[in-house]
């Protein structure tokens, strides 16, 4: 049983894996969520079945920089890249995500400040505004690259940033983030209503900036 957790983690490599193998906006679609909720899962049945360890931590955070990281950067490139003078910045700013991407997970494998919130936005959380902009900006009729590329840069500061993010973690214990990720659900569900390509980018933006609001305003008071 205690073997579960790590499974689940290489679960979540491996659907990183065959998406870089395979990148069609399809299957890699299908194989973010498999990441993503494998990704949830591990940590989760780690906690109830007391299966913490080391090699869990560090596998892990390997399986996050590949499906998290690498693969978004890949894929996005193959989405948006031309033979204009975006492409040369696309290159920088997809290897700029990728590198502030491995610098965050490389800080929390070591580090121990995390408790009921994260420190700097997660790498899934990035993930999926970088998977929001696929579904968004591709329906645009116009050429996006300089929004993907302004969109890494600030997710990669994000990433290793030394700002709160909010966690689902001890949520019970917080009627502000129970509150947070209950309107981040129907902003999702609203847009999805109107606009359902901008739906996973608009609720992304709405956990940022409560997010945002818990940093600066809340934090000292909670």
């Amino acid at each position: 049983m205690k073997h579960i957790p790590n499974i689940l983690t290489l679960i979540n490599l491996s659907a990183g894996v065959f998406a870089i193998l395979h990148p069609t906006l399809n299957v890699v679609l299908v194989c973010f969520c498999v990441s993503l909720i494998a990704d949830v899962l591990d940590g989760a049945l780690a906690r109830v079945l007391q299966a913490h360890s080391e090699l869990g931590k560090i596998l892990d955070s390997l399986a996050d920089l590949v499906s998290f990281v690498v693969m978004p950067g890949v894929i996005t490139y193959n989405l948006f890249h031309s033979e204009d003078f975006y492409d040369y910045g696309l290159n920088l700013c997809v290897l700029f995500y990728c590198v502030m991407g491995c610098l965050r997970l490389a800080r929390f494998t070591i580090g121990n400040e995390e408790s009921n919130n994260f420190i700097g936005l997660p790498t899934p959380a990035s993930a999926m505004f970088v998977v929001g902009a696929w579904l968004g900006l591709s329906n645009l009729h116009f050429d996006s690259s300089l929004y993907i590329c302004i969109l890494l840069l600030l997710l990669g500061l994000l990433n290793f940033s030394r700002l709160t993010m909010l966690s689902l973690k001890y949520l019970q214990a917080s009627k502000y983030k129970v509150g947070a990720f209950c309107l981040t659900g129907l902003v999702s569900i609203g847009t999805l209503l109107y606009q359902p390509a901008f739906s996973l980018l608009a609720g992304m933006i709405f956990y940022l900036v409560c997010s945002l609001i818990f940093h600066f305003v809340l934090k000292e008071r909670t």
